[in-house]
């Protein structure tokens, strides 16, 4: 019976992370519908959801490029700045659209090493952004987002990642899907 829950529990994390949460023994319960099992995957509390520093407004007429205002902008409006386009675009004449402030964004993600393995595992379809450029090349810096607008920082081209948990607030860098769930 144990080892059905077991399973069980990790085929909830993997079909519906967004119904993950800790608890104050700093353990993640998954709690579907009438359902509560508790798995011994301990969450971090050195971080916490919530801003750090003063949050600008934003508008949805201004680009944005920095991976803080980008992060804020895609969790206040759902999409990204007007500066992003798509890579077809960018690849077939689009480079300098918006001048420097041009950005590749929306695309698929696929979230998988060449192995299968995800490299984040609390989501399984995303979309990338880029975030720095240089004048040669998109650069090396992503943001990537689930559905539900759960948000990921890489600064070396998906190798390590961090969790976007409010303006100028990251969670700890995670790489081959050792994802860090933060205590709420």
């Amino acid at each position: 019976m144990k080892n059905k829950h077991i399973i069980f529990s990790i085929l909830f994390l993997t079909l519906f992370p967004s119904l993950i949460s800790c608890d104050d023994n700093k353990t993640i319960v998954v709690v579907p519908p009438s359902i509560s099992i508790k798995t011994s995957v301990p969450c971090s509390s050195l971080y916490h959801y919530g801003d750090s520093g003063t949050v600008p407004s934003l508008s949805k007429t201004k680009y944005y490029t920095s991976k803080d205002d980008v992060a804020l902008y895609l969790k206040t409006y759902n999409d990204l700045p007007d500066n992003y386009i798509r890579k077809d675009q960018y690849n077939n004449g689009g480079k300098n659209t918006y001048g420097s402030s041009t950005r590749v964004g929306g695309d698929y993600f696929s979230n998988k090493y060449g192995n299968g393995e995800y490299m984040i595992s609390v989501a399984r379809s995303m979309t990338e952004c880029d975030i720095a450029k240089s004048n040669t090349n998109r650069g090396v810096e992503r943001l990537v987002y689930s559905s539900d607008f759960r948000i990921f920082y890489t600064s070396d081209h998906y190798d390590t990642f961090q969790e976007y948990l409010g303006y100028k607030n990251w969670g700890p860098k995670f790489n081959k899907g050792g994802f860090v769930a933060i205590c709420k």
